[in-house]
């Protein structure tokens, strides 16, 4: 029984340097501009639920890095990882629905109220932008307004922290 513990502790932490490696190795060749490699190296990572190939995924996607254009699949990605607390994720998923994401009938249309509910949740992880842009809607939405956006961002607390 002992034996069987110590090989699955040494699998897992093999596994887990592996999947490391695979990030790193997407990471350095997203920063030499081969974004096809980066999205192979990150493609079992993102499926996997990692947060970070998540919202590397939603930038290649969103930018048409590697990949054709898609704000489908870049608001799909950030989602993923935004919902497991990637500040910037949410923050940049904030933004897609502040601006609305529309090119060749592609995106979302804009949403004031989950933009503020997802600059909310990016300035409570740390995200200094997400506070200017959560100010500037202020200015251009009323109070009945951020009051709902404020429930969606409570709702959005209890269904994550429970």
């Amino acid at each position: 029984m002992k034996m069987l513990a110590a090989t699955l502790a040494v699998a897992l932490l093999f596994s887990a340097g592996s999947a490391w490696a695979d990030f790193a190795d997407g990471m350095a060749a997203y920063n030499r501009g081969d974004y096809a490699t980066a999205f192979q190296e990150w493609l079992p990572l993102a499926e996997q639920g990692d947060a970070e190939a998540q919202y590397k995924f939603g930038t290649l996607y969103h930018n048409g890095y590697g990949v054709s254009k898609n704000n489908i699949e870049a608001i799909k990605w950030y989602r993923k990882a935004a919902e497991q607390g990637h500040e910037q994720a949410q923050y940049f998923l904030g933004g897609m629905y502040l601006r609305g994401m529309y090119l060749r009938g592609e995106g979302i249309p804009t949403n004031y109220l989950k933009a503020y509910m997802w600059y909310s949740i990016a300035k409570a992880n740390g995200s200094g932008l997400a506070s200017m842009w959560l100010y500037k809607l202020e200015e251009h939405i009323g109070p009945a307004q951020i009051a709902k956006a404020q429930a969606l961002t409570n709702e959005y607390w209890e269904k994550h922290n429970n």
